[in-house]
């Protein structure tokens, strides 16, 4: 039997999986883009070997005008699975947002905006929904701050997500422990219907910020880590 783990309401695997490569992923890799039920078979295998936890986000996409492709092949994925209904239940997609890409910025590795504002974040949920054809995510997650815009005021937006009605649950990613701290006074526990997530690096090359593990920790928080194995070979 798989170890499990809280997140929030749910209790899932404690492995899941990242599906940003699926979208090519370092440009390197961008073989899989011409072969999509290479890269739907991945998560079907994930899926089979009991994984309940898949993250993706708006911006996992080969270039800006295709925001949303990382959604879409993962909800295609797991329609076409040949778990039960059941299974299918289990399984929590969460998703993120927050960052911006546009013409100007090339491919994965142009620089990207930041927008908090309250406008754009019912936005992109509301897409990110329509792309994953689901009336509610399960769990949408904070991508990256607008150091541009204060605190309070952007993750406030960001906790409207909820009464908006199309996110069940809220996380962080990429946050200090002091922007932790301050997100869960103005936000909650997940206990006072708060942040249930924090996705940050922690890898064997960085192992900065071990005291936001220990805020989770201490409010039932659970830990994401993205690149928990040192992040993608970007080498041909």
């Amino acid at each position: 039997m798989l170890t499990t783990r809280t997140l929030g309401p749910f209790t899932v695997p404690a492995i899941g999986l990242g599906c940003m490569p699926l979208s090519g992923m370092p440009p390197s890799k961008a073989w899989i883009l011409d072969d999509r039920s290479a890269a739907i078979s991945v998560i079907h295998a994930a899926l089979d070997a009991g994984i309940r936890l898949l993250d993706t986000s708006d911006i996992y996409a080969p270039t800006w005008n295709s925001v949303g492709h990382n959604e879409i092949l993962v909800a295609e994925a797991v329609r076409s699975w040949s778990g039960d209904s059941k299974a299918k239940d289990e399984i929590v997609i969460a998703t993120k947002g927050g960052i911006t890409r546009g013409p100007e910025e090339g491919n994965w590795f142009g620089v990207s905006g930041r927008d908090a504002s309250e406008h754009y974040l019912y936005r992109a949920v509301e897409a990110s929904a329509a792309k994953m054809q689901v009336s509610r995510i399960k769990l949408w997650q904070h991508h990256r701050l607008n150091h541009f815009m204060p605190f309070e005021e952007q993750f406030e937006n960001v906790m409207k997500l909820k009464a908006h009605g199309i996110v069940e649950n809220i996380g962080v990613s990429n946050y200090s422990a002091e922007q932790l701290r301050r997100a869960i006074k103005i936000g909650g526990t997940p206990a006072q219907g708060g942040l249930v997530s924090v996705q940050n690096e922690w890898s064997p090359r960085s192992r900065n910020r071990a005291d936001v593990l220990e805020i989770c920790e201490e409010y039932g928080i659970a830990f994401l880590p993205w690149s928990p194995l040192g992040g993608i070979d970007n080498s041909e």
